[in-house]
């Protein structure tokens, strides 16, 4: 990498400036902005206050929510096998 020396700020700035622009150039912004938005974290949570009938009720919910955000990877031999989630089954049970 070769060092460059500027005599004031102002060519140092104007350095990192394109002026020939071709469509190759456009390419590569473009990748690097798509790049850039996949990095980005998209938050899933809807704004408000919400009521769950219990603590394991919005527990799963805040996974959810992770899992849609991209926060958390999801695990769906977890969920297909019941060992995340199932308070369906748990509110439903009439057993006592």
């Amino acid at each position: 990498m070769t060092i460059t020396r500027y005599k004031t700020l102002d060519e140092a700035r104007k350095s990192h400036w394109e002026f020939h622009t071709d469509r190759a150039y456009y390419q590569k912004l473009r990748d690097m902005f798509q790049f850039f938005s996949q990095l980005q974290v998209k938050r899933v949570n809807p704004h408000g206050v919400f009521r769950y009938s219990s603590l394991m009720v919005a527990a799963e919910q805040e996974i959810v929510w992770k899992v849609k955000s991209r926060m958390i990877p999801p695990a769906r031999d977890k969920f297909s096998s019941g060992e995340i989630g199932g308070s369906e089954k748990f509110l439903s049970d009439d057993s006592g």
